[in-house]
């Protein structure tokens, strides 16, 4: 288990659990249990403590023998879920612009409700 040198290991749990995306790119985080790795923004689920484990890039996690997370691609180097969102979106009102769409709808395409 690597513990990133600002951070302690509880630090580094309560970054992860918050899903902040201002600590993407100084650590990741892997869950034992599932054998995936995570941004430190991932909106996964709230793994056990005991089942984390930190390292510092996603090589590391890797050869480790972690799967990167389908949700939040860790091994993306500018992977933004809001920009899939809105390209989802575009892809769909272009592909449908003919219908009487509705904002729940198109939620409901893109995958968002």
């Amino acid at each position: 288990m690597v513990v990133h040198a600002e951070f302690s290991f509880n630090e580094m749990v309560k970054i992860a659990n918050r899903c902040d995306y201002s600590y993407d790119g100084l650590f990741f985080y892997a869950v034992k249990t599932t054998g995936i790795f995570c941004r430190p923004s991932c909106k996964s689920r709230i793994p056990n403590k005991e089942n984390i484990t930190f390292f510092q890039t996603s090589e590391e996690a890797k050869r480790a023998g972690f799967r990167p997370c389908k949700r939040c691609q860790p091994d993306m180097m500018h992977f933004d879920p809001k920009m899939d969102i809105i390209n989802d979106t575009k892809t769909y009102i272009q592909g449908h612009y003919t219908e009487n769409l509705t904002l729940n709808q198109i939620a409901q395409n893109i995958g968002i409700m």
